[in-house]
């Protein structure tokens, strides 16, 4: 027990005072050494979480492809894939997926209602979307028109479990959960893209999410990644995971196991 107490309180000089020194000079390049415990994971070091917690998909939606979600892909290579994404020229990134992996692709927006509508195309596809921007219509790109389905009549079926749904449309979010209500309830897992702030007109927030996700009974298990806005810096965007209430995630409550504990309370840190 005391080299345990002697490593911990190295740990904790090493974190205090020799970090801060080394991110001084990392600072100049734009990078930043946090320890493994900091938050945020980004999506690799997610999802060998869950396979460490025997969690692995066998059915992957993913509304937003944009250039694609590798990390997800890779992390599960034998699931069920269904694509689904807008651009109309991203078409040939969906097909070129489909030759890799087992995907049904899409070239569509999901929403709440099966329509046609105005979309907008940015030169960077990820940022395309189906609402202005608040800057104003020069930083809009170019608008097509492009189908919009319900996810639950593109998706039929019973869909194998686990399942995750990702969300990632720059403000149509609530729209595609509504189209998903068909097949919500086979859905174990859902990762949506939530802003701090309303970058397009008409776009939710991250509260009308947490709320949302609340009522369809998911509790928020996570925050991955994340980037700032360029106008003062402040947090934009974060990818929130939610699982169901009674997930099997979050069956354990404490914070410890009673071995932890223990340990704990004899480490010399309380």
């Amino acid at each position: 027990m005391f080299k345990f107490f002697q490593i911990s309180r190295v740990k904790i000089w090493i974190v205090r005072w020799i970090l801060p020194i080394i991110n001084r000079f990392l600072k100049i390049l734009s990078l930043k050494l946090v320890t493994l415990r900091t938050p945020n994971r980004d999506f690799t070091a997610f999802f060998v979480h869950l396979k460490k917690r025997g969690f692995y998909f066998q059915t992957i939606i993913d509304v937003g492809v944009g250039f694609g979600t590798p990390a997800l892909y890779k992390a599960n290579p034998n699931a069920q894939f269904y694509l689904i994404e807008p651009v109309p020229t991203a078409k040939n990134i969906l097909e070129s997926y489909a030759k890799k992996m087992n995907a049904i692709i899409f070239n569509v927006a999901a929403g709440a209602e099966e329509n046609t509508i105005r979309f907008f195309v940015h030169e960077d596809v990820t940022g395309s979307s189906a609402l202005p921007q608040l800057e104003g219509n020069f930083l809009d790109g170019d608008s097509v028109m492009v189908p919009v389905k319900r996810l639950d009549n593109l998706i039929t079926g019973p869909l194998k479990r686990p399942c995750v749904l990702k969300i990632d449309t720059q403000g149509s979010e609530l729209a595609v959960l509504s189209g998903a209500s068909g097949i919500l309830d086979q859905i174990d897992v859902i990762l949506i893209e939530v802003s701090f702030h309303e970058f397009r007109q008409g776009a939710p927030e991250v509260h009308d999410i947490v709320i949302k996700m609340a009522d369809l009974d998911f509790r928020c298990y996570e925050i991955l990644e994340g980037h700032y806005r360029s106008v003062d810096n402040a947090l934009a965007q974060v990818d929130m995971v939610f699982v169901r209430a009674n997930s099997s995630l979050r069956a354990v409550k404490s914070f410890f196991s009673p071995e932890q504990a223990k340990q704990y309370l004899h480490s010399g840190l309380v």
